[in-house]
């Protein structure tokens, strides 16, 4: 009889552990877009440099398109970001423009050292590979930490940026990260980006 309880207890908390133990954050991007069709999630963004702010975001991300919207501490709307392989969109939802390639790096410099399709990358969940030993980024730092996010034990959950001549510093941290087998309405959010 002991053993048979011993047994039934082992057994069920084999069940739980193998559930967990299969979720992985290091699976590669390829990996991921082979087993989910959409990814979402939240977070927050602190920046200090030309201007210091904070700004909470939402992003919706299927296969190699990105759209994130950015909210400020007043919960107002402030931008809304298009991201694909070859084009980023920007719209400034409070003076309702538009901006340029060189104009989006000044407030998100991430974007001097990484492709378009790696902040993609980042959504998912996936380091991506850029060149540290550019002679350009020499100032630059970029750091991604691992933690637990939701389910997942060792996900990319915090990027740092810092940029010593410009003065310039970003914390992105995310909050949460949803990966799903439902196809987005990613048309819907590109509507948003017109005037």
């Amino acid at each position: 009889m002991i053993r048979l309880i011993i047994f039934f207890f082992i057994l069920g908390c084999s069940g739980t552990i193998n559930r967990t133990s299969f979720v992985s954050s290091q699976k590669s991007y390829l990996d991921l877009l082979n087993d989910y069709k959409s990814c979402s999630g939240q977070g927050i963004i602190n920046y200090s440099g030309y201007f210091r702010n904070r700004m909470s975001f939402n992003f919706k991300s299927q296969r190699d398109s990105t759209f994130l919207q950015f909210t400020d501490l007043l919960g107002r709307k402030t931008f809304l970001m298009w991201i694909t392989p070859k084009k980023i969109t920007v719209r400034d939802m409070i003076d309702n423009k538009h901006y340029n390639f060189d104009q989006i790096i000044t407030f998100f410099p991430l974007l001097k050292i990484l492709k378009l399709n790696d902040i993609t990358k980042i959504v998912w969940g996936v380091i991506p590979n850029y060149n540290i030993n550019d002679p350009l980024n020499k100032s630059v730092k970029l750091k991604f930490n691992r933690k637990k996010l939701g389910i997942e034990k060792r996900a990319l959950a915090d990027i740092r940026y810092e940029d010593k001549v410009s003065n310039q510093y970003i914390n992105i941290d995310f909050k949460q990260r949803k990966r799903n087998n439902e196809f987005v309405d990613l048309k819907r959010f590109w509507k948003l980006l017109k005037y």
